[in-house]
């Protein structure tokens, strides 16, 4: 008897959670995947849409480490139109709180060791109004316990687990658990609990995973798109290239896919982007607290009321604030009620008011508020937290909630079109009903551009949309023009290119790749019309595996070689000669003496053709853009590309052939005129950089040089004399000062005036004679200036 009044148990309570799962999947399974967009730096654009019909939630299951990517990425329309209009009411995702933290908030707790999980269940659901299935009959009540009851069974005694109800009558009933096959928990908020609480439960089986659930409102069944952006891998491409010399080169090219998400694609629409758009990972779902002040109380918080200046003019105004002007005003109760229009004509708004935990507030007063006109209509929530207004003239509209023991809470913003369904829930906070929170109206969500766009850019979209399009620059699209199947965690190569292609069978030489033999390459021109992304490309040739080579990025109608071979039917040798610096022009310009020089150098190609038929080789000569070497007596390069000269020489069958390529780098010595000395001028006659007209010019500034270091070498002399003169005479005076009081010492005076009238003489004389040197050293040095700066000679040194 145990044993079957066990099972009853079971069996009730697998119909309780049966009960409790059926609201839990009220959502439904993700819109079908239409379009998968790959790209070459690890990103995938995938696009979904479904049909979905009225009030319903769809539920996505993502990587814990996709959810950053889907929140900074994820855009959603509801597609309906007419009567089937709907709009996207919420999206949320799991946090990132820890299971058992989150099962902590809930009154309820489902026994992990499966020992009494269905009593304590039960017992937990004590006050909560159910209804009891017991065979064909039903019962309604509110659970009041579980009670323990022996009955003699058999002739035996058995222990029964009895659910005691009260009626709304006031009946109290008890029912065996053996006799339950079903109950219904009646109190919604209690079944939205247990909902939550069987979701996070159900996460647990899926550690890495995070859901995500987007909640439509509406009528009739209608589309829903959904677009995101998630990490995938890089799309690679490989390609062949038929070489016949009966007809142009063929090449082939593939892509390469890897399909490793937990879901297949069936018949999605595939394209593959050439190209390194900017992505990165921002964490957007880990919650981010900031430090905020503490700001004290202040001591004296009465507040003195308020008298307002008066108007300065008209009393209806066009701004914000009190009164009946033209902007968002609050309203003194005396406003007039909006005008509602026809359903046709006019706009919904509706939403659902809830406190900060999640409550639904009852009752709440919701004040719908016309900008233009400062009218306005009240409704109240209903015991669901519910409000709806029809028929709202369009334009723009600011919200009011207000409820006792919570802050007041404004929405602007807000516009209402003909047909609109606007969607504004609002979360009051718990305070002092005076203070207001005011935020403004978010409705549109982000629209980006793909292969749906006609299907969303249009006014039935439930998105205003008003973009420019532009080109998408240095990406390039292959879109697989049929449908396209691979199951998850599989690969597949599809191909995306099978074009004729012009090229010239060539031989490539590059010293530093190979120093005795060109390479084999095929000169390809890109004139498919597409970008050919980077890959391995393998060469059959004339039936043949001839071999492989890795192909760089070539936009349409670029050239490149495709080297795949050493060819040993054609040697090179190289030989370099360099020449000794040699000048080869001065001249004298602006002041300076310039000496030209040429360091020189060639470097010879002897090519060897030892097959039967000619070759083109084009030969690679590598150059130094910093070091300005220039080509002297060399043809002109057929090409020429950031490090290399690319000459084109044609080799006769069993034939030899040279090819020299010489060089110059060009120097300047530089030496200002006005520093030279006798002795460079000997040096420079010797290396003959002179002509007798360069070194005349020279030597004449030489000989004013030196007029000048004489007049100035005078000046020194004189001014020395001056200053021991002025020396003597200042000793004098100050033995004057000391002296006069005895005939001796008056003697004495007598001398010293004489010597002192004297040196004023002599300090006269000098001071004029100095005055002529400054005079003649400014002229002698304004002469060499002169010269200087209009000297311009020219010799060609033979």
């Amino acid at each position: 008897m145990k044993k079957q009044a066990a099972v009853f148990f079971l069996g009730a309570f697998f119909c309780l959670l049966s009960a409790i799962e059926s609201s839990a999947q009220s959502g439904s399974n993700p819109p079908p995947l239409k379009k998968v967009t790959l790209y070459k730096h690890g990103v995938g654009y995938f696009e979904r849409q479904g049909k979905i019909s009225g009030d319903q939630q769809v539920t996505f299951l993502f990587d814990a480490s996709q959810i950053n990517d889907v929140l900074k990425s994820l855009v959603v329309l509801d597609l309906g139109k007419g009567s089937e209009k709907g709009k996207i009411s919420s999206v949320t995702f799991d946090s990132t709180k820890p299971v058992d933290r989150k099962l902590e908030e809930f009154g309820i707790t489902l026994d992990g060791s499966n020992k009494t999980g269905m009593t304590t269940l039960l017992g937990q659901l004590r006050g909560a109004k159910v209804e009891v299935r017991t065979g064909a009959a039903t019962v309604s009540g509110v659970v009041i316990g579980i009670e323990k009851v022996v009955k003699l069974q058999g002739g035996e005694k058995a222990e029964i687990q009895e659910l005691v109800l009260i009626s709304e009558s006031g009946e109290l009933r008890s029912i065996g658990f053996d006799q339950i096959r079903g109950i219904r928990i009646l109190d919604a908020k209690l079944r939205e609990d247990l909902d939550q609480y069987l979701d996070i439960l159900q996460s647990t089986f899926h550690k890495n995973l995070r859901r995500l659930t987007i909640s439509a409102t509406g009528q009739g069944e209608r589309d829903m798109f959904v677009s995101y952006v998630v990490e995938a891998p890089v799309w690679k491409t490989t390609y062949r290239l038929v070489i016949d010399s009966a007809a142009k080169p063929f090449l082939q090219g593939w892509a390469l896919i890897d399909n490793l998400q937990d879901e297949d694609w069936n018949n999605v629409t595939l394209s593959l982007i050439s190209g390194a758009p900017v992505s990165f990972i921002h964490d957007l779902q880990q919650p981010i607290y900031r430090s905020r002040p503490v700001i004290a109380m202040p001591e004296n918080v009465s507040v003195a009321p308020q008298l307002a200046e008066p108007s300065m003019g008209p009393g209806v105004g066009g701004g914000v604030g009190i009164g009946r002007g033209g902007g968002i005003a609050t309203g003194d109760g005396s406003d007039s009620p909006i005008k509602l229009v026809t359903p046709s004509r006019g706009g919904v708004i509706q939403g659902t008011i809830k406190d900060t935990s999640g409550a639904v507030i009852p009752n709440a007063t919701i004040h719908v508020i016309q900008a233009s006109t400062n009218a306005r209509i009240t409704v109240n929530s209903d015991s669901d937290g519910r409000y709806r207004v029809r028929g709202l003239p369009p334009g723009r509209y600011a919200l009011n909630v207000e409820n006792s023991g919570f802050h007041n809470a404004r929405i602007e913003g807000i516009n209402i079109s003909a047909g609109s369904n606007i969607n504004q829930n609002l979360e009051l906070r718990v305070g002092s009903i005076s203070e207001e929170v005011t935020v403004s109206s978010l409705m549109a969500l982000p629209i980006t551009d793909s292969a749906s766009a006609a299907k969303i850019r249009n006014e039935d979209s439930g998105v205003d949309v008003n973009v420019d399009t532009q080109d998408i620059g240095e990406l390039f699209e292959y879109r697989i023009a049929h449908p396209v199947s691979i199951k998850r965690n599989s690969s597949a190569l599809i191909p995306i290119l099978q074009n004729q292609v012009d090229g010239e069978m060539v031989s490539l030489y590059n010293r530093s790749v190979r120093e005795q033999n060109p390479m084999n390459a095929l000169y390809l021109k890109n004139n498919t019309g597409l970008t050919l992304e980077s890959g391995p490309i393998t060469i059959i040739e004339n039936d043949t595996y001839a071999g492989e080579a890795m192909l760089s990025r070539i936009k349409p109608a670029e050239k490149r070689f495709v080297t795949y071979a050493v060819d040993l039917g054609c040697r090179i040798s190289v030989k370099e000669d360099d020449e000794e610096e040699r000048a080869f022009f001065s001249q004298i310009v602006n002041g300076e003496f310039r000496v030209h020089y040429k360091q020189l150098k060639s470097t010879t190609y002897s090519l060897n053709n030892l097959s039967d038929h000619p070759k083109t080789v084009y030969l690679e000569h590598p150059y130094h853009k910093d070091e300005k070497w220039q080509l002297v007596k060399t043809p002109k390069p057929d090409e020429v590309t950031e490090n290399y000269y690319r000459f084109k020489i044609t080799v006769a069958p069993k034939s030899s052939t040279s090819f020299s390529v010489r060089e110059e780098l060009p120097e300047i010595s530089t030496y200002a005129v006005s520093n030279i000395t006798t002795t460079n001028i000997e040096v420079f006659v010797k290396a003959n950089y002179l002509n007798p007209q360069l070194k005349q010019a020279l030597e004449g500034i030489i000989d004013l040089k030196a007029q000048i270091s004489s007049t100035i070498r005078q000046l020194s002399e004189k001014q020395a004399e001056i200053g021991s003169i002025a020396r003597d005479q200042e000793r004098m005076r100050e033995n004057l000062r000391a002296r006069g009081k005895t005939e001796d010492e008056k003697q004495l005076v007598q001398r010293y005036v004489s010597k002192l009238s004297q040196g004023e003489d002599q300090l006269e004389r000098l001071r004029i004679e100095e005055k002529k040197l400054l005079e003649q050293r400014s002229s002698s040095q304004k002469q060499l200036d002169d010269r200087v700066r209009s000297l311009s000679i020219e010799h060609k040194i033979g």
